[in-house]
Formats: C-alpha cells, structure tokens, sequence
C-alpha cells in the first residue's frame, strides 16, 4: 500500500488547522507554526491504496482549500497559506520522509 504525503508548509502562524482525507481528520492541531527552520508546519502521510482521495483543509473554523488528489499519479501534496490567509495547493515533487 501507498501513502499520500501532505506538506503543510508557509504562512502557518499559530491557527487552528484541520486537515480531513476523505471525510476523516487526519490532523486536529489548536495553533500551527511554521518551523523557519525547516519551511514546514507539518508533514503527514497517509495510507493510500490508489483512487482518488479527498482532502479538505480548515482553517480558524472555515473550510479554506478542497481538492480531489488521485493517487494513482500523485504522492504529494504541498499546502502554503498567503498573508491574506488564502491556501493553496500544489500537487507532486518530492517530500523528505
């Protein structure tokens, strides 16, 4: 079995993050930073077994980002939040892990 990687990456400055495959929440995190260090927030990876997977991304308590992510074809999936706190998903490449 494969896994999706998500990458929750820029922009992340202390806020409530959700983040659902599926319709199961994968990461419940009250205040989530980025590490200036490391450019990430979070890295998670999730069993997948192909097909397409729906990930869903809440912030502060709003529904932020959806995406439908076939996994067939994708790993991962790299999530940055704008100063205007807009999200935004780009899909390939390589995570470390």
């Amino acid at each position: 079995m494969g896994a999706l990687k998500i990458a929750l990456e820029e922009g992340f400055d202390g806020q409530h993050v959700v983040v659902s495959v599926d319709g199961e929440v994968a990461l419940d995190e009250p205040a989530l930073r980025t590490r200036l260090q490391t450019g990430y927030a979070r890295l998670l990876e999730i069993p997948a077994s192909g097909g397409t997977r729906a990930l869903e991304v809440s912030v502060d308590g709003v529904r932020r980002l959806s995406k439908d992510v076939d996994t067939e074809s994708v790993g991962a999936v790299r999530v940055n939040r704008a100063p205007d706190g807009r999200l935004t998903a780009v899909t390939g490449g390589d995570l470390p892990g």
